[in-house]
């Protein structure tokens, strides 16, 4: 079964590096269940009947594109995601 705490789990065993402290972790994993609960939130605002499919797909493509930016903004050696921005790959 894939859960929160499987993906934190491989999360952690790919960025964190083995000498990250005790409270760097802790903070990490904070931060990766904050980004677990926007999500849950985005999931239930978007289920709303008052908002069309059209406002929805806009949303998602809004925060897609923003993770893109994000990708694009890392340093090639500080690369934390298995997922590459759509303009680094080959097509």
């Amino acid at each position: 079964m894939n859960t929160i705490q499987s993906s934190w789990e491989q999360y952690k065993n790919i960025v964190i590096p083995n000498n990250a402290s005790a409270y760097q972790i802790e903070e990490t994993r904070k931060a990766f269940y904050a980004g677990v609960e926007f999500m849950i939130q985005m999931s239930y605002l978007m289920g709303r009947e008052d908002l069309s499919e059209e406002a929805c797909i806009a949303m998602m493509q809004g925060i897609h594109e923003e993770f893109e930016n994000f990708l694009l903004e890392l340093d090639e050696n500080n690369k934390i995601f298995i997922h590459e921005p759509k303009s680094n790959r080959v097509s």
